[in-house]
């Protein structure tokens, strides 16, 4: 198994950000990915690159990838020929279909983003993560993108519900309506962003 926070002691100085960080982290299962938007994804490529190499003893290959326009890329770690984890690198908001979303949204995640500390032996590293308000916010937009073609996106509703108190879900929604807007062809009373939005107030308090 790959150690994460090794890798993330080596990109302390780069900015960058964990969303939609799974709770078992840094463990992993064999095919799992993680999410992490940045400003250079070359940059951020290069050192996981760096890094993976300390593996290939141990029979670990890597393939690199583009996605998207050079701002969405794949880095692989390949073990036997299959995937045993990827990071998935952004360096702007993925590309929604259900939601318009405002590339500034990208930069508030990063400017705004919180530190979580992991164990590593006797020290403690660093991991970017979004803050409160940035984390249910990235967590419902990518429900409200899938949820209809992958069951199991509904995970991302219910940590909402779960992990966010009334005043940081009442901060997200305001925030969701400055940053995202329904693409024309859509009819309010059909959307399933306005479904759950109009279920997520009904937490809020007054």
């Amino acid at each position: 198994m790959l150690d994460l926070l090794t890798f993330f002691g080596d990109i302390a100085g780069l900015p960058y950000c964990v969303v939609k960080m799974s709770p078992s982290f840094p463990q992993y299962k064999a095919g799992e990915d993680i999410d992490l938007f940045c400003y250079s994804v070359n940059d951020v490529a290069a050192k996981v690159v760096s890094w993976a190499k300390r593996y290939a003893a141990k029979g670990y290959g890597i393939k690199v990838s583009n996605v998207h326009k050079r701002q969405h890329v794949h880095v692989d770690l390949l073990l036997e020929g299959a995937l045993n984890f990827r990071f998935d690198l952004y360096e702007a908001m993925p590309a929604y279909e259900k939601l318009m979303v405002k590339p500034a949204l990208f930069e508030s995640v990063l400017e705004n983003a919180a530190s979580a500390f992991f164990p590593m032996g006797e020290v403690q590293v660093e991991v970017k993560v979004p803050a409160p308000v940035d984390d249910l916010l990235i967590r419902y937009l990518e429900f409200a993108e899938w949820y209809d073609v992958r069951p199991d996106k509904i995970k991302h509703l219910d940590f909402i519900m779960e992990r966010g108190d009334a005043q940081t879900r009442e901060r997200m929604l305001q925030k969701l309506h400055h940053y995202t807007k329904l693409p024309p062809l859509f009819i309010p009373h059909e959307c399933p962003f306005c479904r759950f939005t109009a279920r997520l107030k009904k937490y809020l308090p007054g």
